[in-house]
C-alpha cells in the first residue's frame, strides 16, 4: 500500500502537465506510514475530517479521516484521486445536487446528491473523481473511512 500511494503522489506532483502553472515543490517530504497514522488520531480527537498535507497552486494532497457522511461537493478544476488506506464506504459521483451554494472560488457545497454513481470502496482501492463533477463520501453508521486524497489540475 505504502508503494502504490507513494507511486501516485509522485505522479501527481512530478507530472510536467499538472506542474506547469505551481512551482515544484524544493524539498523532498515523506509520509510514513506511523506519520499518517498520527495525523488520523488527531483527526479523530478533533473530529476535523480531513488535514492538507501539501498544498500547492494546481496540485495538493489530504488526509481523509471520515466516520459520517459528508456534503455533496463540486471542485470545477480539481480533479481528486481518493486512495482507501482503511475502511470503507462509497462515494457517489455525479447526478445533480439540491441547495447549491459557493463555499470558495471553484468549489460548490449541496443539501443533497440525486443521482449519479455509486462507488463501494476499501482499503486498497484508487477512485478518480474528475473535475467538475459532483461527489458525496457516504460513510454507513459505525464505519470510518481513511483516504489520502491527491488533487490535481
Amino acid at each position: 500500500m505504502r508503494v502504490l500511494t507513494s507511486a501516485l503522489m509522485a505522479m501527481a506532483l512530478a507530472c510536467p502537465c499538472v506542474m506547469a502553472q505551481s512551482p515544484r515543490p524544493t524539498a523532498v517530504r515523506l509520509w510514513t506510514e506511523a506519520d499518517l497514522q498520527s495525523q488520523s488520531l488527531t483527526l479523530e480527537k478533533t473530529e476535523a475530517p480531513y488535514v492538507q498535507l501539501i498544498k500547492g497552486k494546481t496540485y495538493g494532497a489530504l488526509l481523509l479521516r471520515r466516520a459520517a457522511s459528508g456534503e455533496p461537493e463540486l471542485h470545477a478544476r480539481v480533479n481528486d484521486f481518493f486512495v482507501v488506506l482503511s475502511g470503507d464506504g462509497e462515494i457517489q459521483v455525479g447526478g445533480r445536487v439540491t441547495g447549491e451554494r459557493t463555499v470558495a472560488p471553484d468549489e460548490k457545497r449541496g443539501e443533497k446528491l440525486v443521482g449519479g454513481a455509486v462507488y463501494r470502496v476499501e482499503r486498497g482501492d484508487v477512485l478518480l473523481v474528475p473535475a467538475n463533477h459532483w461527489l458525496q463520501v457516504l460513510i454507513p453508521q459505525g464505519h470510518v473511512l481513511q483516504a489520502l486524497i491527491i488533487k490535481t489540475e
